[in-house]
């Protein structure tokens, strides 16, 4: 699809849960806003599969994409992931399909920069591929909440440390280069 015909559609970036929705709003969002007129999130952990399924079609229908992001968890591969995913997601490619690695925190913490880092109290990590939830919260400040953690970071966060922290996050800046990878 050219840039030209993608931007006449919309486009649903599917996420899982809360944290995801954050995450999405603030980083994704702005990366996909190059390739479509208007970008929807919306959180699938709680929709029924046959419910979603229909939305889904239904989108296909109106002529927008849908693109799915799902953290690997206990999966051994990332097509063991995508494979699982089919179940809920059958109408979206698996080329649409993003597998976080490990779990979105890690996503968070890879474009974490130094100067907040510093600010935080935290050493800059060299790699954020083995992060999990359990991971992100025990490099949380002990003052603050989990939640207050996300916003600082994400108030600073460089798209371009996280490329290099993340290779599932790198993997997604290549199929759809943010315009602008210092923000």
């Amino acid at each position: 699809m050219s840039e030209m015909t993608k931007k006449q559609h919309r486009v649903f970036l599917w996420v899982e849960g809360q944290d995801d929705v954050l995450f999405a709003k603030k980083i994704l969002k702005p990366i996909f806003k190059s390739y479509y007129r208007r970008v929807e999130i919306r959180q699938y952990a709680q929709i029924k599969a046959k419910k979603l399924q229909q939305l889904i079609l239904t989108i296909n229908e109106i002529g927008d994409e849908n693109i799915v992001f799902a953290d690997i968890d206990h999966h051994p591969c990332i097509t063991s992931k995508k494979s699982y995913l089919t179940y809920r997601f059958k109408h979206v490619p698996s080329s649409l399909m993003f597998i976080v690695i490990q779990e979105i925190e890690g996503w968070f913490l890879a474009g974490l920069n130094a100067k907040v880092s510093k600010k935080l109290g935290m050493r800059l990590l060299p790699s954020t591929n083995h992060i999990t939830k359990e991971h992100f919260i025990e490099l949380k400040p002990k003052s603050g909440t989990r939640l207050t953690f996300m916003h600082e970071i994400l108030a600073d966060f460089s798209v371009e440390q996280a490329m290099k922290k993340n290779k599932s996050f790198h993997y997604l800046c290549e199929r759809f280069p943010p315009a602008n990878p210092e923000q």
